[in-house]
């Protein structure tokens, strides 16, 4: 990501800056377990990165050591692309900053990271601002602080951590305009409901429906807004192999700006499936099943309410075209 692609958005982040929610991040213990293999590091940042989506005032900024090793640049890196944006900043390192105003570095420093986080807040003229930190290192703040949501360093981030969270920044005053803990979450297939299932995918063609003349892609889309329209706490999770496909971002770009605006994730995540490719397209035959993808998310998201619009069919492959 571009620095001017950053700082296109600069000016409109500085407006709701003083409004804004920040959220502390450390890494390991809470996006992973701590001694996880390389191949499965942040395999729970996605629990996160939806809970971000359904809270758009709450920015990131990054607290753990990862810090030290990487700029803010590959630290957003590690999230999804539609998240990258709200990763603010990072914390300085305290005993540097000690250094460089006394030229010592002081010994057994205590709950360092929240002097760091309170330098952070205070350099950005934020100190009024709510903030939290998810964390799994005790001492690292203050033990009587409540705005610290531990983590068990050897199971990660869970719903629980994210309710405690979410307890923290939003009070009953916010109800308006912050859901309070669950979501009402329709998951949304999009062959079969949005359109007929006879989709199929080429590399000449890209993806396009087959002996159904006369109708659309997506030609159903702007019915299902007008029928969620009286129901503004309705979410969206998408559960359609057009995520497999084409990612996430990507998937949701084809709805209708208000059905945009209303999805919060995914079922299908691409850092725990993993099959092959073909033509520029990922292979679906490895993939589970719709209904299982399904019930995973709901174990992990436990919305207050469920509707599921599916056919439960996948994108087809058409070869030779």
């Amino acid at each position: 990501m571009s620095r001017a692609h950053i700082a296109e958005h600069q000016t409109e982040r500085n407006d709701y800056q003083a409004m804004a929610h920040y959220l502390f991040l450390d890494f390991d213990g809470v996006f992973h377990p701590v001694g996880s293999p390389i191949d499965q590091l942040f395999s729970r940042l996605v629990l996160l990165e939806d809970w971000l989506r359904a809270h758009p005032s709450v920015s990131v900024v990054v607290s753990s050591s990862w810090r030290i090793l990487h700029g803010i640049e590959e630290l957003r890196e590690f999230f999804a692309e539609d998240i990258r944006l709200r990763v603010v900043g990072a914390t300085g390192i305290h005993w540097q900053q000690r250094f460089q105003l006394t030229g010592e570095i002081p010994i057994g420093v205590r709950h360092e990271r929240e002097l760091e986080v309170i330098e952070w807040l205070s350099s950005n003229h934020v100190t009024d601002a709510a903030w939290a930190a998810l964390e799994d290192e005790t001492g690292l703040y203050r033990p009587d602080n409540c705005r610290v949501v531990y983590c068990e360093k050897t199971s990660g981030l869970t719903a629980n951590e994210l309710e405690r969270l979410e307890s923290i920044y939003f009070t009953d005053a916010d109800a308006t305009n912050s859901p309070k803990t669950r979501l009402d979450v329709l998951y949304l297939d999009f062959d079969g409901v949005l359109h007929p299932e006879s989709v199929f995918v080429s590399a000449s063609r890209g993806i396009h429906l087959r002996d159904a003349p006369g109708r659309q892609l997506f030609e159903n889309a702007q019915t299902l807004n007008e029928e969620l329209r009286p129901y503004p706490n309705v979410k969206l999770v998408l559960s359609t192999s057009w995520v497999r496909a084409l990612g996430y971002d990507r998937a949701r770009a084809r709805l209708p700006s208000e059905l945009r605006e209303r999805c919060v994730g995914a079922t299908y995540h691409s850092r725990f499936h993993r099959p092959g490719r073909e033509d520029g397209f990922r292979d679906v035959v490895a993939a589970p099943l719709r209904g299982q993808e399904v019930l995973a998310d709901v174990q992990r998201r436990r919305p207050s309410r469920v509707l599921n619009f599916s056919r439960a069919n996948t994108v087809s492959r058409e070869d030779g075209s």
